[in-house]
Protein backbone atom coordinates (compact mmCIF):
# COMPACT_ATOMS: atom_id res chain seq x y z
CA UNK A 1 0.00 0.00 0.00
CA UNK A 2 1.67 3.19 -1.21
CA UNK A 3 -0.17 6.35 -0.21
CA UNK A 4 2.74 8.74 0.30
CA UNK A 5 2.31 12.47 -0.43
CA UNK A 6 -1.42 12.18 0.29
CA UNK A 7 -1.69 15.42 2.24
CA UNK A 8 -5.32 14.70 3.10
CA UNK A 9 -4.34 11.59 5.08
CA UNK A 10 -4.38 12.64 8.74
CA UNK A 11 -4.67 11.13 12.20
CA UNK A 12 -3.78 7.77 13.67
CA UNK A 13 -3.41 4.77 11.41
CA UNK A 14 -6.11 2.27 12.40
CA UNK A 15 -5.27 -0.69 14.63
CA UNK A 16 -7.22 -2.93 12.23
CA UNK A 17 -4.35 -2.73 9.72
CA UNK A 18 -2.47 -5.24 11.88
CA UNK A 19 -4.89 -7.88 10.55
CA UNK A 20 -3.31 -7.58 7.08
CA UNK A 21 -0.76 -10.34 7.55
CA UNK A 22 0.31 -10.43 3.87
CA UNK A 23 1.00 -6.70 3.50
CA UNK A 24 4.64 -6.19 2.53
CA UNK A 25 4.64 -2.46 1.64
CA UNK A 26 3.12 0.35 3.69
CA UNK A 27 4.28 3.81 2.62
CA UNK A 28 2.75 6.78 4.44
CA UNK A 29 5.78 9.06 4.06
CA UNK A 30 4.94 12.78 3.61
CA UNK A 31 1.42 12.46 4.98
CA UNK A 32 -0.10 13.68 8.22
CA UNK A 33 -0.81 10.14 9.38
CA UNK A 34 0.67 9.19 12.71
CA UNK A 35 1.57 5.91 14.36
CA UNK A 36 -0.19 5.47 17.71
CA UNK A 37 1.75 4.08 20.66
CA UNK A 38 0.44 0.52 20.61
CA UNK A 39 2.69 -2.49 21.13
CA UNK A 40 0.67 -4.82 18.87
CA UNK A 41 0.50 -2.31 16.03
CA UNK A 42 4.19 -1.46 16.35
CA UNK A 43 5.10 -5.18 16.34
CA UNK A 44 3.05 -5.66 13.17
CA UNK A 45 4.76 -2.68 11.50
CA UNK A 46 8.13 -4.36 12.10
CA UNK A 47 6.91 -7.32 10.01
CA UNK A 48 6.17 -5.07 7.02
CA UNK A 49 9.38 -5.20 5.01
CA UNK A 50 8.82 -1.90 3.16
CA UNK A 51 7.37 0.39 5.85
CA UNK A 52 8.02 4.09 5.35
CA UNK A 53 6.64 6.89 7.49
CA UNK A 54 7.34 10.52 8.27
CA UNK A 55 7.99 9.29 11.81
CA UNK A 56 5.14 11.36 13.09
CA UNK A 57 3.94 9.80 16.30
CA UNK A 58 0.48 10.47 17.65
CA UNK A 59 2.00 12.20 20.61
CA UNK A 60 1.62 15.79 19.54
CA UNK A 61 4.48 16.26 17.11
CA UNK A 62 4.34 18.63 14.20
CA UNK A 63 5.50 18.03 10.66
CA UNK A 64 6.98 20.38 8.07
CA UNK A 65 7.09 19.61 4.35
CA UNK A 66 7.12 21.09 0.87
CA UNK A 67 3.76 20.70 -0.87
CA UNK A 68 5.51 18.90 -3.77
CA UNK A 69 8.88 17.24 -4.15
CA UNK A 70 9.47 18.62 -7.65
CA UNK A 71 8.52 21.80 -9.47
CA UNK A 72 9.62 22.98 -12.91
CA UNK A 73 9.82 26.50 -14.28
CA UNK A 74 11.13 27.75 -17.62
CA UNK A 75 13.72 30.50 -17.77
CA UNK A 76 11.99 33.84 -17.42
CA UNK A 77 9.08 32.26 -15.56
CA UNK A 78 8.09 31.90 -11.94
CA UNK A 79 6.85 29.12 -9.70
CA UNK A 80 5.04 29.37 -6.36
CA UNK A 81 6.38 27.04 -3.65
CA UNK A 82 4.48 26.18 -0.50
CA UNK A 83 5.84 25.03 2.85
CA UNK A 84 3.23 23.25 4.97
CA UNK A 85 3.32 22.91 8.74
CA UNK A 86 1.03 20.27 10.16
CA UNK A 87 0.62 20.73 13.90
CA UNK A 88 -0.74 17.75 15.80
CA UNK A 89 0.06 19.03 19.25
CA UNK A 90 -2.66 19.38 21.84
CA UNK A 91 -1.74 23.03 22.37
CA UNK A 92 -1.08 24.49 18.89
CA UNK A 93 2.02 26.62 18.48
CA UNK A 94 0.93 30.14 17.46
CA UNK A 95 3.73 30.54 14.89
CA UNK A 96 6.81 28.84 13.55
CA UNK A 97 9.77 30.20 11.62
CA UNK A 98 11.40 27.61 9.40
CA UNK A 99 14.84 28.29 7.95
CA UNK A 100 15.41 27.31 4.33
CA UNK A 101 18.59 26.18 2.60
CA UNK A 102 19.28 26.32 -1.14
CA UNK A 103 21.88 24.39 -3.11
CA UNK A 104 22.27 25.17 -6.82
CA UNK A 105 22.83 22.05 -8.92
CA UNK A 106 24.01 21.31 -12.44
CA UNK A 107 25.39 24.53 -13.86
CA UNK A 108 23.02 26.78 -11.89
CA UNK A 109 24.46 29.72 -9.98
CA UNK A 110 22.93 32.33 -7.74
CA UNK A 111 22.40 34.59 -10.77
CA UNK A 112 20.00 32.03 -12.33
CA UNK A 113 17.23 32.42 -9.75
CA UNK A 114 15.68 34.89 -7.33
CA UNK A 115 13.06 34.84 -4.60
CA UNK A 116 14.24 32.14 -2.19
CA UNK A 117 13.83 33.58 1.31
CA UNK A 118 16.15 32.67 4.19
CA UNK A 119 13.11 31.53 6.17
CA UNK A 120 9.33 31.32 6.10
CA UNK A 121 7.04 32.08 9.01
CA UNK A 122 3.73 30.33 9.42
CA UNK A 123 1.35 31.94 11.89
CA UNK A 124 -1.80 30.20 13.16
CA UNK A 125 -4.48 29.72 12.00
CA UNK A 126 -2.61 29.44 8.68
CA UNK A 127 -0.89 26.11 8.06
CA UNK A 128 1.32 27.09 5.14
CA UNK A 129 3.48 29.80 3.63
CA UNK A 130 4.03 30.37 -0.07
CA UNK A 131 6.83 32.19 -1.85
CA UNK A 132 7.71 32.66 -5.51
CA UNK A 133 10.95 31.69 -7.23
CA UNK A 134 11.87 33.39 -10.49
CA UNK A 135 14.08 31.68 -13.08
CA UNK A 136 16.18 34.56 -14.40
CA UNK A 137 16.30 34.93 -18.21
CA UNK A 138 19.90 34.91 -19.42
CA UNK A 139 21.85 33.98 -22.58
CA UNK A 140 23.37 30.77 -21.25
CA UNK A 141 22.40 27.22 -22.17
CA UNK A 142 20.47 26.10 -19.11
CA UNK A 143 19.84 22.39 -19.52
CA UNK A 144 20.18 20.62 -16.17
CA UNK A 145 20.19 23.67 -13.91
CA UNK A 146 18.43 22.87 -10.64
CA UNK A 147 17.94 24.12 -7.11
CA UNK A 148 17.53 21.85 -4.14
CA UNK A 149 15.71 23.53 -1.28
CA UNK A 150 15.82 22.11 2.22
CA UNK A 151 14.94 22.97 5.78
CA UNK A 152 17.59 24.55 7.95
CA UNK A 153 18.14 23.56 11.54
CA UNK A 154 16.92 23.82 14.16
CA UNK A 155 13.27 23.19 13.33
CA UNK A 156 10.62 24.27 15.82
CA UNK A 157 10.64 22.00 18.89
CA UNK A 158 8.86 18.68 18.30
CA UNK A 159 8.82 19.04 14.50
CA UNK A 160 9.61 16.20 12.12
CA UNK A 161 10.45 16.50 8.43
CA UNK A 162 7.74 15.37 6.06
CA UNK A 163 10.09 15.58 3.10
CA UNK A 164 13.62 16.79 3.56
CA UNK A 165 13.97 18.75 0.34
CA UNK A 166 12.34 19.76 -2.90
CA UNK A 167 13.98 19.80 -6.31
CA UNK A 168 13.20 22.73 -8.56
CA UNK A 169 14.38 22.87 -12.16
CA UNK A 170 15.23 26.37 -13.42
Amino acid sequence: MDIHFNLDLTGAIPHSLAQLSMLWEFNIWATSACVPADGNLEAWLHTVSAFRTSELGCNGLSQVLFSASRYEVREGGTVALTVRWIDQSEVPIPSATIDLTVLPGGRATGSDYAGVPESVTITAPSTEATFVIEAIEDNHFDDGETLVLGFGQPLPSGTALGNEHGSYCV
